[in-house]
């Protein structure tokens, strides 16, 4: 049962921005997902919001500068993962950067191996987010039942949304809504370049 005070944040980040990461901020905090990112393709405002909402969640915490996605905002829940992988994250090189990406955000192991050959099924599977090794992967489906399991018990409003869509495509899925948070930061990238950097962002 998580605490008051975490689903008070929860509460808070849906307003911040797309149901993904506040889905993925949920599992976080619950310790479902030991960490997740706020990647660069997010407006500065709604990475710093999330900072605020990260700061005051218990058990959970943020960091920057790792040495090839220096703006990404990543944070995981420190009962799970160690200051010293954090810290060999943030130095690892391209070669092996997205390896620790995937163990950070939680992917089976068998999954990140099957990317990194190139020898995953080329299509995202509902409440996950990676690509699996293959479409009957033991470990992918428990985490898919994991995962709709907590969202159907504290967020029910995206139960029928998760079981439906991975969570990458509800970033697509929800694309008004970051139209709306890029018209109010009144920034100079275009709608259209916006939406042309998620679909490349999403392949």
């Amino acid at each position: 049962m998580l605490s008051k005070k975490i689903l008070r944040q929860v509460k808070k980040a849906d307003k911040i921005d797309t149901p993904r990461s506040t889905i993925e901020f949920l599992l976080v905090a619950s310790g479902a997902k030991p960490g997740d990112v706020i990647d660069l393709i997010k407006t500065k405002k709604v990475q710093d919001e999330f900072k605020k909402v990260i700061e005051k969640t218990p058990n959970v915490n943020w960091f920057t500068n790792t040495k090839i996605m220096s703006l990404n905002v990543y944070y995981y829940n420190t009962e799970i993962v160690s200051g010293e992988f954090i810290e060999e994250f943030k130095n690892a090189d391209k070669e092996y950067f997205s390896i620790y990406e995937g163990i950070l955000f939680g992917y089976p192991p068998c999954c990140i191996l099957s990317n990194e050959s190139g020898n995953t099924i080329k299509k995202r599977m509902p409440a996950t987010e990676h690509y699996w090794c293959s479409e009957n992967c033991k470990k992918s489906i428990k985490l898919q039942k994991k995962y709709a399991s907590i969202v159907e018990e504290y967020l029910p409003k995206y139960s029928k949304m998760i079981k439906e869509k991975s969570l990458m495509d509800l970033e697509i899925y929800n694309l008004k809504q970051i139209k709306v948070h890029v018209k109010k930061a009144n920034l100079k990238k275009t709608i259209e370049n916006l939406e042309k950097a998620l679909k490349l962002h999403l392949l």
